[in-house]
């Protein structure tokens, strides 16, 4: 899942409201670890515009690698 701006993106408005009540703006995950893990990972940052698609691949190669 890509949440670009937590401030515009109402697919999940009410997880949008929270993370962005922490400062988050832009969301990447949850990436699963593997088919039996029993954990996900997650990338947040404070800015709008970091998450390229670019990035994005790399953090599912990062997960795959993780898992």
């Amino acid at each position: 899942m890509l949440l670009p701006d937590t401030g515009t993106d109402q697919r999940w408005p009410e997880y949008s409201a929270h993370v962005a009540g922490t400062g988050v703006r832009s969301v990447v995950g949850p990436l699963e670890l593997g088919h039996d893990a029993s954990a996900a990972l997650n990338f947040f940052v404070l800015e709008t515009g970091l998450f390229t698609e670019h990035a994005v691949d790399e953090a599912a190669v990062f997960a795959d690698m993780a898992g």
